[in-house]
C-alpha cells in the first residue's frame, strides 16, 4: 500500500477538524458546561441528588417537573406549601436555572428571616465543603445542614396565605 499523499492526509485532517465540534457538542452544554444532559428521572428529588442537593430541597408534594435543555427547571406541586420546621414556603408553581450545586433565578420560594419577614429565595445553593444548603433570602444565606434535608419534608397542615405569593 502506498503511503499517504499530501491531499488526501490533507482532506482527512480537515475533515477530522470539522466532525470533532459536532461530536462534542452532543455531550456537553455550551452555555453551561455544569448542566448535565439526557438526565431522566421519574421523581424531581432523584434529579436534584443528581445535581448534588439532598432530596429536601423541595417537599414531598411534587405533582410533576421538566427540565429544558438550557437548565431551567419547573416544578408543579400538588398545592403551595409551607414547611415550618425549616421556614419555608413553596408557591404552587416553582421555575430556577439549574446547574450541579446551585439552583438560581429562583421562582415561587420564600423563606422567613429571623425578623420574621417573608422574603423571596433567589437562589439555593450547596457547600460540599460545609456539607451545607443555602437559601439565599434578601441578600443574606439561611444554611441548613445537609443531612437535615436528605428527605423530602412534609407540607403543613394549615397552607390558608399561601395563595397570596
Amino acid at each position: 500500500m502506498a503511503p499517504p499523499t499530501g491531499i488526501s492526509f490533507t482532506f482527512f485532517f480537515c475533515s477530522l477538524l470539522l466532525l470533532l465540534p459536532i461530536a462534542l457538542s452532543e455531550a456537553y452544554d455550551h452555555e453551561d458546561p455544569l448542566i448535565l444532559r439526557s438526565v431522566e428521572v421519574a421523581d424531581v428529588h432523584d434529579l436534584l441528588a443528581k445535581y448534588g442537593f439532598p432530596k429536601g430541597v423541595l417537599p414531598d408534594n411534587v405533582e410533576s417537573y421538566n427540565v429544558s435543555d438550557k437548565g431551567v427547571l419547573r416544578v408543579q406541586l400538588q398545592k403551595a406549601c409551607t414547611v415550618s420546621s425549616l421556614g419555608i414556603r413553596y408557591h404552587v408553581n416553582i421555575r430556577a436555572r439549574l446547574v450541579y450545586g446551585s439552583l438560581t433565578r429562583v421562582n415561587g420560594i420564600r423563606g422567613k428571616t429571623e425578623h420574621g419577614f417573608w422574603l423571596t429565595v433567589v437562589a439555593i445553593k450547596v457547600n460540599e465543603t460545609s456539607h451545607t444548603v443555602g437559601f439565599s433570602i434578601g441578600g443574606l444565606f439561611k444554611d441548613f445542614p445537609a443531612n437535615e434535608l436528605d428527605v423530602a419534608p412534609a407540607c403543613d397542615a394549615k397552607v390558608s396565605d399561601l395563595d397570596t405569593m
